[in-house]
């Protein structure tokens, strides 16, 4: 029996068909809502989800005191009877939507804006990512992408800066790892300014960085188990780049903001950081926000131009999976 199954008996919803999971993304300590309606039982749709805050939500204190104009994010929402993960130590809300037909608006005096998922589930309902749920506004602070644009002014986008170096195929890991190398940004009124980058391989340790780039790491996770769905068939190029497409990732950046600005350790409550960091920001989320932001500008310059990249990063995976005899 999954967890949610259990849950399911445990909420007094046995009687219902149609039930949803998903978890607000708002910090460490996990809260899942149970989206179900209990006047007709009908399926629960993710446009039905987006309405629910005006049945039930939940909101961070610090984002209210910060005036925010947006709900929570939510993880899209999946079949209760398919949740298996645990929900010792989390909070469980269930959410009848039963009411969101009879919602008047009209004498609210503040609108939200549209909740919007970030990131997808995979069958054990650990938080992952992908490609496309990191290429999203959603996912940089607007103080980000203020310097972003910076960037972009003194150097382009990213696609005319990150270089791909190189794979490596890990078979213990059941993972393939891409690595990009990207130039720092440069401070044109400062001659003296000295480039540090952090190492995640010895806690996150800011070092001088007289290369003057970072190094960009993408993880494609589970990637033996895609490619052995094709079961000894021929695995073309197209093929490979699909699997970059739906695979569950992870990232990591050696520019100091990465970590030290908190998008490590946000990022790791999702399970999309390749060297987890368990401390909590205390100062930079009053600027990024209380789990908002999970970016630092060059990962997501990468990421909004991972199109232009995904090209090369399918041709040199399939050279070496051809190399290894793998395909």
């Amino acid at each position: 029996m999954t967890t949610g199954r259990e849950l399911k008996k445990q909420l007094g919803l046995d009687n219902l068909k149609n039930i949803k999971i998903a978890r607000f993304i708002i910090s460490s300590y996990k809260i899942y809502g149970v989206f179900y309606d209990s006047w007709r039982d009908m399926m629960v749709t993710t446009y039905r989800i987006r309405k629910s805050p005006m049945v039930a939500t939940v909101f961070s204190g610090t984002a209210l005191a910060h005036k925010t104009k947006k709900y929570t994010i939510l993880t899209p929402p999946q079949d209760l009877i398919d949740f298996n993960g645990s929900v010792k130590g989390t909070l469980v809300i269930p959410i009848d939507l039963a009411g969101d037909k009879f919602i008047n608006d009209k004498p609210f005096t503040k609108k939200f804006e549209k909740l919007q998922p970030l990131v997808q589930f995979n069958d054990s309902l650990r938080e992952y990512v992908t490609l496309a749920d990191l290429n999203t506004t959603a996912t940089i602070s607007p103080n980000t992408a203020r310097f972003r644009k910076d960037r972009n002014r003194l150097l382009g986008t990213e696609n005319t800066q990150a270089k791909l170096l190189d794979c490596f195929i890990d078979d213990a890991d059941n993972s393939v790892r891409f690595v990009f190398l990207t130039t720092v940004t440069p401070y044109p009124d400062d001659d003296k300014h000295q480039y540090k980058d952090a190492d995640p391989e010895h806690d996150w340790i800011l070092a001088a960085n007289p290369s003057e780039v970072y190094e960009l790491q993408i993880k494609i996770l589970d990637f033996h188990s895609w490619l052995d769905t094709f079961e000894g068939s021929k695995v073309t190029w197209k093929d490979v780049k699909d699997i970059l497409d739906v695979s569950n990732i992870q990232v990591s950046s050696t520019s100091p903001s990465f970590n030290w600005q908190g998008f490590a350790y946000w990022l790791t409550q999702i399970d999309g950081c390749i060297y987890p960091q368990t401390i909590k920001p205390k100062r930079w989320d009053f600027i990024h926000g209380d789990g908002e932001a999970f970016l630092d500008k060059h990962l997501w310059g990468l990421l909004n131009q991972i199109a232009f990249f995904q090209n090369q990063m399918a041709s040199k995976l399939q050279s070496q999976l051809m190399k290894r005899g793998l395909i």
